[in-house]
């Protein structure tokens, strides 16, 4: 795989040295006397405590006293989505990805990430096989469309100075977008980045060359961009 300081400790060497001898044997007595009065203390508070939890679980148990257990798996294909928060990456099919990849997803290496702030949101998807190939999506959720409108027009411009991306329109999408594409030696690298109304999307993959082109990685994100929109447009 996206447009995103203790007190200190006493020192071990500053603590008193040990009492003498004799002071130990004087006051011996008194010592003792204070850690009998002390253990009886922590006993009775031990008790206490343990007392009060029992009564607090003696009842029958509501539906706050047990811990709910998330059985969502990312990329399960739910379609059903929870806006800007990582439940919503749950809601994707990714069959393509895994057919175009020839590996099965593999849930325990995706990474999900969610943020909301005032007139901002953010979602973070990204999906792996069991290869480790890998599709990422980035979502973004503005008050405006002025905002992701500028964004998608300066990062535009920005790789189209570089002569080692290649930059076409991005149709179908939404309002405005674009696909860059980069080769390198042993892969592909595909992007696209598109607005709609106040929501903005990235979603990229890279794909070896050796066993898929640029359309290949095209396709996956075709699909994963289709997806994207109707899960997050009612949200923006």
């Amino acid at each position: 795989m996206s447009y995103l300081p203790p007190a200190p400790g006493q020192d071990p060497n500053t603590r008193l040295r040990p009492p003498s001898r004799n002071l130990w044997l004087v006051g011996g007595a008194t010592v003792a006397s204070v850690a009998i009065v002390l253990t009886t203390i922590l006993v009775i508070t031990h008790l206490t405590a343990g007392g009060t939890d029992d009564v607090a679980g003696g009842g029958e148990s509501g539906p706050d006293d047990a811990q709910s257990e998330d059985t969502s798996e990312s990329g399960s294909g739910s379609g059903e989505s929870a806006g800007f928060s990582e439940e919503t990456c749950a809601a994707f099919d990714l069959t393509v990805f895994e057919e175009t990849f020839g590996s099965a997803h593999d849930p325990a290496a995706d990474y999900t990430a969610a943020s909301s702030g005032e007139g901002y949101s953010s979602l973070s998807c990204e999906f792996a096989t069991e290869d480790a190939d890998e599709v990422s999506v980035y979502a973004y959720g503005w008050q405006d469309s002025e905002t992701p409108a500028s964004a998608l027009e300066v990062s535009r411009e920005g790789f189209e100075d570089s002569p080692d991306f290649a930059v076409t329109d991005l149709v179908g999408f939404g309002d405005a977008g674009y696909r860059t594409v980069y080769e390198s030696t042993y892969s592909v690298q595909v992007e696209y980045h598109f607005v709609r109304g106040a929501l903005e999307v990235k979603a990229s993959t890279s794909v070896p060359k050796e066993d898929l082109s640029a359309e290949d990685a095209a396709a996956i994100l075709t699909d994963i961009s289709e997806q994207t929109v109707p899960l997050l447009e009612d949200h923006v």
